[in-house]
């Protein structure tokens, strides 16, 4: 889907379209540009940068990252763009409590879990689902039989098992993590 969806982008040529003449609302699907090449975006708020001018702040829905975005670097959705189902999925490591941003090792985890997978070939177990999210045990996808990051974060002592799991399906799931917690 990625391949098709760049090469839709691409053909495009949104570079010479005109920007819209207002930030457009909240959920809207846009085509936005960054590091010079284009991506689908959904708008998620608007704000002000500290001069007053207007921003969105976008989701790219094809990779799961987030920006804020000027007027000039966005284009409206073409309609065969917007019919397809955004790429990037929200998944979650299975079975454990990590600590948010701002709390105590919620950087530490942070940047523990970037060494772990950014720029990576992994593989994802879907454990379960909630909603739309996943939650996945994440592992190397070189074939290497090393941890899992799931496991990793816990050894790390940057995570505990989510005791609150209660799903018979997964109780070897959460006996194996509650040994790496230990």
């Amino acid at each position: 889907g990625l391949e098709w969806v760049s090469k839709q982008l691409a053909g495009l040529e949104l570079d010479s379209k005109p920007a819209p003449s207002e930030l457009p609302g909240k959920g809207e699907l846009v085509c936005a540009s960054w590091d010079g090449e284009w991506y689908r975006a959904k708008v998620l708020g608007r704000t002000k940068a500290d001069d007053g001018t207007p921003l969105a702040r976008l989701h790219f829905i094809d990779y799961g990252n987030a920006d804020l975005a000027t007027l000039d670097s966005m284009r409206p959705m073409d309609a065969a763009l917007s019919s397809m189902e955004p790429l990037a999925k929200e998944c979650r490591l299975a079975c454990l409590k990590c600590p948010d941003a701002e709390h105590d090792f919620g950087a530490d985890a942070a940047g523990f879990f970037r060494e772990l997978v950014w720029g990576k070939e992994l593989v994802a177990k879907v454990e379960y689902r909630e909603g739309k999210t996943q939650f996945v045990t994440l592992f190397d996808g070189s074939g290497s039989a090393g941890l899992s990051a799931n496991s990793a974060m816990l050894r790390e002592g940057l995570a505990r098992v989510n005791t609150r799991q209660r799903d018979s399906r997964l109780s070897e799931l959460v006996t194996k993590l509650q040994a790496d917690e230990e």
